[in-house]
């Protein structure tokens, strides 16, 4: 099932943010004692400095997920402990499957009030400043125990959204269960430290982390949540552990670090290179390669920061924040984050009105059982989006890239109307209008267009045959 593929990547995301900061326990990484000692005073000169600015570099590059995915960014930033000062610039270029947009933009922060500007990547419009008072968001009327029981529920929902299972069928005692095992993951079995010269090379390895014991009750979480297994099979999970180290062991990820002549860290460059193959869990499907490089360079320590306020900057009033977190909202903070539907989760009948879709909008989005109709407005352009079926579609898959495959609409956009089906047991690929789509197995729901008909085209209905591995 499509769901595991997505629940790795989160699943080994949430394992590396919980793990990463256990790193300073007690341990010397691989390092003599006199090496980690240097590494430490290195990595403890840079932060003891009040003020610093450094130049940074940031690429991307995606292949394999059926349109190329790249970018390339570049900026300054400074930041002054003492003065409370600090700026960020960024500019650059990215793409993914359409024509390169231009990134740009900037933050300040001076006399306690953030400022921000952008351009717009559709048109290249710059947006003008605004600015946030700082000091009075800290004060805003936020109920903030409220607040992180939201953000832990919401949370939970974009944890399912994102790996495409209901929220329902994640098992809290489990998640409990992953969470308290990562604590208990020492670091220095998958995190070593080697050292040339001036340069500390720490390199972490995605499949040692994966094969060792506390990792079962991530993975035991994944499968639960993937609906692969109902958690009692220790042995079960021992080999999905050892599909998963096997399919990790093409991932890179280091962080080097070069120390200067005043014993301070000088250079620092993250590097994740990743390829994952669908055919190490059985399932067709190209390598995905992904391929991040970010690059800091510090120009000075010590120099007091010298950022001033732009003119002319727009305030954000903090009752911007309080309408949005405060406890005189009864909507909550998960309700904030959910789309605006207008009534999407509604029974069959006529359409709900969604309004603007982009590119990237799934049908998964929107709430209803089969028979619910939406109707929303696609911009142009958007035949590089994730597609699976013919006619009938996958509910992850993008709607304005689906509509044009179907004939619903052309890459002009404008408004269309889709209706959410039953899961079909199987998905043909074609190639339709300019658009060729992916073939997928079983999916557990579906959609199509009125332009395009009822669930036919081929596909097969839910109740098929499904495979029941690893998949």
């Amino acid at each position: 099932m499509r769901q595991l593929h997505r629940l790795i990547p989160l699943g080994l995301l949430v394992a590396l943010v919980m793990v990463l900061p256990a790193s300073a326990q007690n341990g010397t990484f691989g390092l003599s004692p006199e090496d980690f000692q240097a590494f430490l005073q290195a990595n403890g000169a840079a932060l003891d400095e009040p003020s610093l600015s450094f130049n940074y570099n940031v690429s991307l590059d995606v292949a394999g997920v059926g349109f190329p995915i790249n970018a390339k960014l570049a900026g300054t930033g400074t930041l002054d402990t003492n003065s409370g000062q600090g700026s960020l610039t960024i500019s650059g270029t990215g793409t993914a499957g359409g024509p390169a947009s231009t990134i740009e933009g900037e933050l300040r922060v001076v006399d306690g009030l953030l400022y921000v500007r952008a351009t717009n990547p559709l048109d290249s419009t710059d947006t003008g400043w605004f600015s946030l008072n700082l000091d009075e968001a800290a004060a805003a009327n936020i109920d903030f125990g409220s607040l992180n029981e939201d953000m832990t529920g919401a949370f939970a929902e974009g944890f399912a959204q994102g790996a495409g299972v209901n929220q329902a069928d994640l098992d809290g005692a489990a998640f409990l269960n992953m969470v308290n095992a990562l604590g208990d993951l020492d670091p220095q079995n998958f995190i070593f430290i080697s050292r040339e010269g001036e340069v500390f090379t720490t390199a972490f390895s995605v499949a040692d982390m994966v094969e060792s014991p506390e990792f079962l009750e991530v993975s035991r979480f994944m499968l639960q949540a993937a609906a692969l297994d109902d958690g009692s099979s220790d042995a079960f999970i021992g080999v999905f552990n050892e599909l998963l180290a096997d399919a990790f062991a093409n991932t890179d990820i280091s962080f080097v670090q070069t120390v200067g002549p005043e014993g301070r860290i000088q250079r620092g460059t993250f590097t994740l290179d990743t390829t994952i193959d669908p055919a190490d869990f059985e399932t067709p499907g190209d390598p995905v390669t992904v391929v991040l490089t970010i690059d800091v360079s510090m120009t000075s320590y010590g120099q007091p920061a010298n950022v001033t306020a732009p003119a002319g900057a727009e305030e954000i009033p903090v009752s911007v924040l309080e309408d949005t977190f405060g406890v005189a909202e009864a909507a909550t903070f998960e309700e904030e984050l959910a789309p605006q539907t207008d009534g999407s989760a509604v029974a069959p009948g006529a359409p709900a009105t969604v309004g603007d879709l982009t590119c990237d909008t799934a049908a998964q989005t929107f709430d209803g059982g089969p028979g619910t109709a939406f109707t929303g407005t696609c911009p142009a352009g958007c035949t590089g989006g994730f597609l699976w079926g013919t006619d009938v579609y996958t509910d992850d898959s993008s709607i304005c890239t689906a509509a044009i495959h179907a004939g619903a609409l052309t890459d002009a956009g404008g408004p269309v109307t889709f209706v959410i089906e039953e899961g079909l047991a199987e998905y043909p690929s074609s190639d339709q209008n300019g658009v060729i789509s992916s073939s997928w197995p079983e999916w557990p729901r579906s959609f199509t267009f009125e332009a395009a008909g009822s669930a036919s085209a081929g596909a097969t209905a839910s109740g098929g045959s499904a495979d029941g591995d690893l998949a």
